[in-house]
């Protein structure tokens, strides 16, 4: 993160914070403290613009202030701009500062203004080509990329929609100088 701390996922086992000093400090779940993370089962993190970390498990979004050290629970309701699923498999903030969350029903993004929902609809070319997000990054040129269990998708912002790149899953990717690697099945 911006403060140097390394941050660690883990499946089953919470996530672990070391600081610059090497102290290693543990984040589980508890069943009756409403400020601990609502999974051990850890799939992403991103930072904000605002030094919070944002931290998607398998049961929630949750964003961990590490000022005041509270940890605050998005999930699922059927409220407006409620996310799409509970379940969150990836989470990254683009060089805009908009948080992008990814489910396993659906796109999210996070700005002041609220939460927006990007879907996959049939029929619709520029849509997301599936609702289960596996991964999100950004290119050195600022271009969005959308892996999804159908294929990869280019986020266009000035029409925001999406446009199709290939069908492959995608898990993983790499930035390198004047260009980005993917990783698939």
């Amino acid at each position: 993160d911006s403060k140097a701390n390394l941050w660690i996922a883990t499946r089953e086992n919470g996530m672990y914070c070391r600081d610059k000093a090497g102290d290693i400090r543990k984040f589980m779940h508890e069943a009756h403290n409403p400020n601990s993370i609502t999974s051990n089962h850890i799939r992403s993190f991103a930072e904000d613009n605002y030094g919070n970390l944002w931290i998607g498990t398998f049961t929630g979004l949750n964003k961990y202030n590490p000022r005041t050290n509270k940890m605050t629970v998005y999930t699922r309701d059927d409220l407006p701009g409620s996310l799409t699923h509970a379940s969150v498999f990836a989470t990254y903030k683009d060089v805009q500062g908009t948080l992008w969350i990814g489910t396993k029903s659906g796109l999210n993004s996070y700005t002041q203004e609220g939460i927006k929902t990007y879907l996959h609809h049939s029929g619709d070319p520029h849509s997301l080509p599936s609702n289960y997000i596996n991964h999100l990054t950004e290119d050195s040129l600022g271009n969005f990329w959308i892996a999804t269990s159908k294929g990869l998708a280019l986020y266009d912002d000035e029409q925001d929609q999406f446009n199709t790149v290939n069908s492959s899953i995608i898990y993983s990717s790499v930035g390198v100088e004047g260009g980005m690697w993917f990783g698939s099945e």
